[in-house]
């Protein structure tokens, strides 16, 4: 028995899970969890195999690599901070391990002074066009995880109020990205349901909102730029965003978008059979393809469209593929309007 106790003791104190696990009221949180790693506990799997390997693994980012730099950080002079915080994550990027880099701020974040936050913020979000969206390791792409790095970091270490709201109004209204500003707006709005609790509590969504929609409104409307030349891939999430202001529930910009977009089409008539393909997957060949016609009237009128189809057929498809989206699109449209006639006789 004497051993046992002995033994047991010895468990709780190496990993922690154990003790819980004797404990009256057992607790596994995700702040706990980030507690060990960040404390270099055995009990994480970040961290065990390390204590029996005797060096770094494979491919991975020595810890004082990351806290040497985030104490470096702290002392750089103003004016030169920014560039050298962006030439520090480029390299990361070119060796292809800015998403580890990332990832392993987060962990060690508590270094990094507060006062050098919105610095790193801005390094971060200023090398945003360079990103690459394709996922690679640890299920994340570079710009999905420079976004949440950003958002975690301006969560836990901005807790007052002012400055966690200046700092987020500053990627708004900043940032050269522009699906990376409309992300982060994004993120913010469902701040509780990602564990971004400090942010969903104080942060002002409404004026997120309106930057957003002005900035948006500023390059396209009044600066009169080509969205769907600018943006090819990212458009439909960049105007289904303007377009619903983020799913509020009281604004919406259907009508200035829609006639911002139509207004294009008689020097690019093309673009009407780009608009359909956009909203349409193969599905893998499970099912057949898909047309998301919900999703596309949240930016288009239906009866627009079809309307603008028959006027300009011949013009708009250019391919097989938008010819499909356009007949997948009509489909539904006539369905509906035959439910909504039936439902009428009725």
């Amino acid at each position: 028995m004497e051993h046992k106790e002995l033994a047991q003791t010895i468990l709780e104190e190496m990993f922690v899970r154990v003790k819980g696990a004797f404990s009256a009221n057992p607790s596994d949180s995700d702040g706990a969890k980030a507690t060990y790693l960040a404390t270099k506990r055995i009990s994480h799997p970040d961290y065990f195999p390390k204590y029996f390997l005797f060096r770094v693994p494979t491919g991975e980012i020595p810890d004082s690599t990351v806290e040497n730099s985030l104490k470096e950080w702290n002392g750089l002079p103003d004016g030169s901070a920014v560039s050298t915080i962006c030439g520090t994550l480029r390299q990361f990027k070119t060796e292809g391990q800015l998403i580890k880099f990332l990832r392993k701020l987060e962990t060690f974040e508590r270094i990094l002074d507060e006062t050098r936050v919105p610095v790193v913020v801005r390094a971060v979000y200023g090398i945003s066009p360079e990103l690459s969206r394709e996922y690679a390791g640890l299920n994340s792409s570079e710009y999905d995880r420079a976004i949440w790095f950003i958002l975690r970091l301006i969560d836990e270490r901005l807790v007052e109020h002012a400055k966690l709201q200046t700092m987020l109004e500053e990627i708004v209204e900043q940032c050269q990205e522009t699906l990376f500003f409309v992300s982060i707006v994004d993120r913010c709005r469902r701040a509780m349901r990602v564990n971004l609790f400090n942010i969903g509590q104080v942060a002002n969504i409404t004026r997120l909102r309106e930057l957003g929609i002005a900035r948006l409104q500023s390059r396209f409307l009044q600066d009169k730029k080509d969205i769907f030349e600018e943006l090819p891939k990212d458009w439909p999430s960049v105007l289904h965003a303007w377009c619903t202001t983020w799913d509020s529930e009281t604004e919406n910009h259907q009508p200035e978008v829609q006639s911002y977009s139509v207004g294009m089409l008689d020097e690019h008539p093309n673009y009407l059979g780009i608009w359909l393909q956009s909203f349409m997957t193969s599905n893998g060949g499970l099912g057949g393809p898909k047309f998301y016609y919900e999703e596309f009237c949240k930016i288009f009128d239906p009866k627009l469209i079809v309307e603008l189809l028959e006027k300009q057929l011949s013009q708009a498809l250019q391919n097989d593929k938008q010819k499909e989206a356009a007949g997948l699109f009509m489909q539904i449209y006539r369905d509906k309007q035959k439910g909504a006639n039936d439902s009428k006789i009725e």
